[in-house]
């Protein structure tokens, strides 16, 4: 009895690439330097460079001989397994001429460059503008080549679907079927998404499906009793409701933001059980909660954001739990229901980690400023958060399955990665996933200026100043695009330049159904755009006539972010393709980046010393953010490398195959 290979490689769960720690993890970094000189970026652009001449000689050739030449390749490439750099090179050649064929565009020497440093399981640094779309589709036509699906992930649906569409002509020519998956998708409908040879999809999507496949699967993923049934009842062969054909190739878009920053919540299925208790006891501790006083009852650490209860604190919890139901009322229950009510109430805050509509609470993404509806805080907390804002009580879950992006993605054979913002985080991915970090060199030369900080002693005096030079500058009519942390901070800041008598688009999570128009139009001349984190990833902010002159777009940041790499994204939309540009961030010794990590009496001692010197202040104060930058860095990845040492755990611990 034999089973298909298609049916075999759909089930199979692939080792996961290894961690290594120790001695082993030492002599493993000392092979990222030699894995990152193997890519030679003057070699590999030389080779690219040869490429572009070369496809240049194709022009008079019919597309349907230029297919024909590609499919042979494609064959050569399937049959060997691997093939040398002269195969690929010729294959690069006919994918440079059938792109400027299909969709108008001939790939510049930078992009084929990206496209085989992700080819090689590398992770490309390319800059905002320089056509990191392209050049994923061209690593993923090279991919495609074993015979095995390609997933090739954006940050959103929509880059997802606007990607797959605009680059399905390239496909086509190039004898390749196309599709994408988005949270829109209907699950019966998702098996036949997944079969084109290339898909473009989100994590969060891709994670989902393979974790429902996973249970689908259950104990039935060994060959010989797949093969009995392929054997013995063929007409039930293929129809056992997977929706992935397996994991091969993944091309991760905005690396950085996927494999890092979305690393440290891991993905968990669920279904929703009764608890009708829950509910009752979360109000009473809500109740109960409005009574107590902070540094009277209980006082907060902001820097491991955990509550501490006082002797006084103590007392209250007894009186307050008599009246919970009786289930609740025990010394460790209780004080649990009245930790997770004054968690809600102090570190969670509306329109900065989530926003109410329709009735429900809606988790936001702090990084991206993005709405996360498929996600909460874990069971009492979330319960807490709607209580505080007095919504219907949602019933606790049960786990399914679980799995984090980052055991996830190390189990793919074959992947490769790009964003504008990777080289903070290179350590971190060549540990995990074994990616050597390339910097990519930009097809035009940069000459964005980068304008001297600004700081102020509070965040008042700060917002005042911004919208006074903002006024100064939109006089001129250069187009603004103005970072912000949070919604609450996007809006206030609308509402102050709306009594300026400026009038600005605003684009955040609540407001995110023009994103795209919204984005796009922010490169006109007098354009003022207000966005949370959102707007510097996906779509280019393209200068419109007249815009140059005026200097290009300006961005200016309202606060230094937790992580450099935050700022450098935003940085990125100014100063695309050699454009001219500026950009400017404002700081106050009020922002978060300095009240969660700084102890209250060194911030009034810096207040003093910055009254008082005002330029030397801002350089130190500067100085003390790419510290205090540093300090939140490592501290998301000491909890990344946390659930590192979970996912072993769930590794030799947890039944469900591939968790």
């Amino acid at each position: 009895m034999s089973l298909p290979f298609e049916d075999r490689f759909k089930v199979q769960v692939p080792i996961p690439r290894k961690v290594h720690r120790g001695m082993d993890g030492l002599i493993h970094g000392v092979k990222r330097h030699l894995a990152e000189k193997e890519f030679s970026v003057p070699e590999l652009l030389k080779r690219a460079e040869l490429v572009v001449a070369s496809s240049l000689e194709l022009q008079d050739v019919r597309a349907d001989e230029l297919r024909s030449r590609l499919s042979h390749m494609r064959i050569e490439y399937r049959e060997n397994g691997s093939v040398g750099c002269q195969i690929l090179d010729d294959i690069l050649t006919l994918v440079c001429e059938l792109s400027f064929r299909s969709v108008g565009l001939r790939p510049y020497p930078v992009q084929l460059l990206g496209a085989l440093v992700i080819h090689d399981g590398g992770l490309a640094e390319m800059a905002t503008g320089e056509g990191k779309s392209l050049a994923s589709a061209v690593a993923a036509v090279l991919m495609s080549s074993a015979g095995k699906p390609v997933h090739v992930l954006t940050s959103n649906d929509y880059l997802a679907e606007r990607d797959a569409e605009e680059m399905t002509p390239l496909f086509i020519e190039c004898g390749l079927r196309v599709g994408f998956v988005t949270g829109e998708t209907p699950h019966p409908e998702r098996a036949k998404s997944y079969l084109p040879d290339v898909v473009y999809t989100t994590g969060k999507e891709l994670l989902g499906d393979y974790l429902r496949d996973r249970i689908k699967v259950g104990d039935k993923a060994n060959d010989l009793g797949r093969a009995i049934v392929h054997t013995l009842m063929p007409e039930r062969s293929g129809k056992d409701g997977l929706a992935l054909r397996g994991l091969y190739a993944v091309i991760i878009d905005e690396a950085d933001s996927v494999l890092v920053d979305e690393a440290v919540t891991p993905l968990i299925l669920s279904a929703p059980r009764e608890n009708i208790s829950l509910e009752g006891a979360t109000l009473a501790a809500w109740e109960g909660a409005k009574g107590l006083e902070k540094d009277v009852h209980y006082k907060i650490n902001w820097q491991y954001r955990e509550i501490f209860w006082t002797p006084q604190g103590e007392k209250q919890i007894k009186f307050i739990a008599a009246s919970l139901p009786k289930i609740w009322q025990g010394s460790e229950r209780s004080r649990e229901l009245l930790t997770l009510a004054l968690q809600s109430r102090e570190m969670y805050l509306q329109d900065e980690h989530y926003v109410v509509l329709d009735g429900k609470i809606v988790l936001l993404d702090t990084l991206t400023g993005r709405l996360t509806p498929h996600k909460n805080l874990g069971i009492g907390l979330h319960q807490a958060l709607e209580a505080k804002e007095e919504v219907d009580i949602s019933p606790p879950t049960k786990t399914l399955a679980k799995m984090s992006y980052q055991r996830f993605f190390r189990l793919f054979p074959k992947i490769g990665g790009m964003s504008g913002t990777v080289k903070e985080a290179g350590p971190e991915f060549w540990r995990v996933y074994h990616m050597p970090f390339v910097q990519i060199p930009t097809h035009r030369p940069i000459i964005r200026k980068e304008l001297p900080w600004r700081f102020y002693l509070t965040a008042d005096e700060k917002l005042k100043a911004i919208v006074k030079d903002v006024a100064k500058l939109h006089t001129t009519g250069q187009p603004i695009l103005i970072g912000t942390r949070t919604v609450h901070m996007s809006e206030l800041l609308a509402t102050m330049f709306e009594e300026a008598g400026i009038c600005c688009e605003v684009l955040n999570a609540v407001r995110h159904s023009e994103e795209a128009r919204i984005v796009a139009d922010g490169g006109r001349q007098g354009a003022v755009t207000i966005a949370t984190n959102m707007a510097g990833r996906g779509t280019d902010i393209k200068l419109q006539d007249g815009v140059v002159e005026l200097g290009g777009l300006c961005v200016i940041s309202v606060e230094p972010q937790d992580s450099a790499r935050v700022d450098r994204q935003l940085f990125g939309r100014s100063g695309r393709q050699g454009d001219p540009g500026c950009v400017l961030i404002y700081g106050s010794l009020e922002d978060v980046l300095f009240t969660r990590i700084l102890p209250r009496f060194i911030i009034m001692i810096l207040k003093k010393c910055c009254s008082s010197n005002k330029k030397g202040g801002t350089y130190i104060l500067q100085r003390i953010v790419g510290l205090l930058q540093s300090i939140s860095e490592q501290r998301s990845a000491a909890q990344r490398l946390a659930i590192l040492r979970n996912d072993d755990w769930l590794e030799k611990s947890l039944s469900l195959p591939g968790a």
